[in-house]
């Protein structure tokens, strides 16, 4: 018969609370060790432990500190973003995707203890639209697109740097490797953080696009329903999604801003490929979306559409002579190293190491980076001769 120690029989119990806290299943955990389930549930149920490298990654798969989870320190209340995350997702999050969701949210309790660090305020915590119960016919939404464009300043003309718009409105966008088959995963989520404020995941792993089109939607919610968390995929039919969808097609492609290009390119209709593709760069939307648009704004009668949905954009894109980013062919996520953090964080977390608030290490382990990452980050690089020769020159004609 064998004899348990106290100290198996306490920790047990707390790995148990902390996965069902967490939203993972022992299979779960099981895949991100690369352990057999049934080691698992031995842990859970005292008759083995883990070793102190089993026990670390358990309390970054849990989000929860080490000294926490085998009982050296008390038990902190935190909101159960994840639970909720992986419950709106339904099964659309494999162990690898529920890992990530866990870095994201990993990421902003950092991000919330380096605002407390140099006491900066947080971004967005309130919608700052508002949108009333029985008003979200096309018309309805489309309106509330051009109040939303007003907000941002962004006239009738393409949206740019969406990513940038949105960090400097206060929204803190991340993103996470959640997996290529959209029809089974998700393509992002929104939920308001009590120390960040308003923040998005977008998934990492879909088309430059097919990105922007998802931190549209997202903005959606951060816009006009910020109180809860939403989680977006494909079919999704709640009303609140399918308002941010067709808010974030509008916002990203007004018909009338699109009706005025084409009119200017000298066309009734768009018939032919290499319009699409110059559209849909000039607008910074996916193909697939631009041909939507186009049916929508009646630009392109059906037989065309069709017919243009049979180019591969890429290739033609590459062949007009367009600059072609290295994630239109396919995403890596091991690629974007300090690339999936916003533009904030980075500054603040840049002015807390020179004021030496954090430690290089305390970065490292913020951001899951190794430490070279952020010394090279750190790293003061001069101008170039070509730079300082351009800015003279620029100087002497201005």
């Amino acid at each position: 018969m064998l004899t348990l120690t106290n100290d198996r029989l306490s920790l047990g119990p707390r790995l148990t609370a902390a996965r069902e806290r967490a939203g993972f299943t022992q299979d779960d955990v099981a895949v991100l060790l690369g352990q057999p389930r049934p080691v698992v549930s031995n842990w859970e149920h005292g008759t083995r432990r883990p070793n102190s490298a089993q026990l670390a990654k358990l309390a970054v798969i849990y989000r929860i500190p080490l000294d926490e989870l085998i009982g050296r320190t008390q038990e902190h209340a935190r909101p159960d973003f994840e639970r909720l995350l992986f419950r709106d997702a339904g099964a659309r999050l494999d162990p690898s995707a529920k890992f990530q969701i866990q870095r994201f949210l990993s990421f902003l309790d950092a991000y919330g203890h380096l605002l407390d660090a140099i006491d900066a305020a947080p971004g967005m915590m309130r919608s700052p639209l508002s949108l009333r119960e029985g008003f979200l016919s096309k018309d309805d939404i489309r309106r509330k697109a051009e109040e939303a464009r007003r907000f941002f300043r962004l006239g009738d003309g393409p949206v740019g740097d969406l990513w940038t718009l949105a960090d400097l409105s206060g929204v803190t966008v991340y993103q996470a490797p959640l997996g290529t088959d959209l029809r089974g995963t998700v393509s992002g989520a929104f939920l308001p953080h009590d120390r960040v404020g308003f923040s998005i995941v977008v998934n990492s792993q879909t088309t430059p696009g097919r990105r922007q089109f998802t931190l549209a939607h997202e903005l959606a919610h951060a816009l006009f329903h910020g109180d809860h968390i939403y989680v977006g995929y494909l079919g999704r039919r709640k009303l609140a999604e399918r308002f941010a969808n067709e808010f974030a097609a509008e916002f990203l492609v007004p018909i009338q801003s699109l009706r005025s290009v084409v009119e200017t390119l000298g066309l009734a209709k768009v018939e032919d490929a290499e319009v699409v593709v110059y559209l849909q760069r000039l607008f910074r939307v996916s193909y697939a979306m631009m041909l939507v648009r186009l049916e929508v704004a009646n630009l392109s009668p059906d037989a065309d559409i069709a017919r243009l949905r049979g180019v591969q954009p890429v290739q033609l894109a590459q062949r007009l002579g367009y600059p072609i980013e290295a994630d239109e062919w396919g995403q890596d996520p091991d690629r974007w190293g300090l690339g999936r953090f916003p533009p904030r964080f980075l500054q603040l977390l840049r002015r807390a190491l020179a004021d030496q608030k954090i430690t290089v290490g305390g970065a490292a382990s913020m951001t899951g980076l190794a430490q070279e990452d952020i010394e090279e980050f750190l790293a003061e690089r001069p101008t170039s001769p070509e730079e300082q020769e351009e800015f003279q020159y620029l100087r002497e004609s201005a």
